[in-house]
C-alpha cells in the first residue's frame, strides 16, 4: 500500500469506529437496525406498489450534496446521520481526487464508454 491507501484506509477507519458505530447504536435503540444481518422475520414481502409515478427517485444536486443529505436524513426516519453528511461528502471527494485509472480493462468486464 502507498502512503495515501494506508491514510485513506485509516481515515474510513476511525470514521467508520469514532463516527458511524456510535450513530448506528443510537438509531438501534430506536429499534432501527442500519447494517441489517439477514432479512427481517416479522415481514411477509418486501415488495413496494409505487403508485407515485415514480416520484420516490431523487437526484443530488452536486454542488450541494451534504446539505441535501442532511435534509433527507432529518426529515426522514434517520436525523441523527446528518450530522456525519459533512464528513462523508469529504471522505467521497478525497477518493474521487485520488482515484486511479486502470492501466488496462480486463478482457472479460465489457467497458462502456
Amino acid at each position: 500500500m502507498d502512503n495515501y491507501e494506508i491514510e485513506i484506509t485509516n481515515r474510513l477507519s476511525a470514521f467508520f469506529n469514532e463516527r458511524l458505530k456510535p450513530l448506528a447504536e443510537t438509531v438501534r435503540k430506536r429499534g432501527i437496525e442500519l447494517f441489517p444481518r439477514g432479512p427481517d422475520a416479522n415481514r411477509s414481502s418486501y415488495f413496494i406498489d409505487r403508485s407515485d409515478n415514480g416520484n420516490y427517485i431523487h437526484e443530488l444536486d452536486p454542488e450541494n450534496i451534504a446539505g441535501e443529505l442532511r435534509e433527507m436524513w432529518t426529515s426522514g426516519d434517520l436525523p441523527e446521520l446528518s450530522v456525519i453528511a459533512d464528513e462523508i461528502v469529504d471522505i467521497a471527494q478525497s477518493l474521487k481526487e485520488n482515484e486511479k485509472a486502470p492501466d488496462e480493462i480486463s478482457p472479460f468486464i465489457y467497458a462502456m464508454f
